[in-house]
């Protein structure tokens, strides 16, 4: 497996499938014209900035630029340029806790600009972001710790484990 193929499963572990799915579409697109998008200096239209951001951010006929890369999608982005919006926000999806929440910023531009796509990845990431808490029965206890487990369980409560790492924990004679 190489180091790309790697990366990309890495990747899916913090992303959505479809985003992945995405980020590689858009290598696969951009890549024939990034040999002569790196020679611009300076494009002047969105789909080139665009393209030339895509090339710099995955490293596409030359070595990566993140920053540069970012920085022109941004512009992309600047001019209403949705795909470009859309790109920056799957790729900061696929980083650190602090850029996925920037993305989620990104996901709304992209909304604003048209992207059917955006609001639908926004909500998918914000709920990993910032799951809501499970509708629990009266009197159940939310993530307890081990002594306090102990001690409910001593108490003739039963315990359960949940997405997002959550262990509530009810009375076993309340019905459920």
């Amino acid at each position: 497996m190489g180091i790309t193929s790697m990366l990309v499963l890495l990747a899916m572990g913090t992303a959505d499938l479809e985003v992945n799915f995405s980020i590689r579409e858009r290598q696969q697109t951009a890549a024939p014209r990034c040999a002569s998008l790196r020679k611009t200096a300076a494009p002047r239209q969105p789909a080139d900035q665009y393209g030339k951001g895509i090339c710099l951010l995955y490293g596409l006929h030359g070595k990566a630029n993140e920053q540069a890369g970012q920085a022109w999608l941004q512009r992309a982005a600047g001019a209403n340029y949705a795909d470009a919006s859309l790109a920056l926000a799957d790729y900061l999806q696929t980083q650190s806790p602090d850029a996925q929440r920037e993305a989620l910023q990104w996901y709304k531009v992209a909304e604003v600009a048209g992207d059917a796509r955006a609001p639908v990845r926004y909500q998918h990431l914000q709920a990993r972001l910032e799951p809501e808490p499970p509708q629990l029965p009266d009197g159940a206890i939310l993530d307890p710790t081990p002594q306090e487990m102990r001690t409910l369980y001593g108490a003739g409560y039963h315990c359960h484990r949940m997405a997002m790492g959550h262990r509530w924990c009810h009375d076993v004679t309340d019905g459920l």
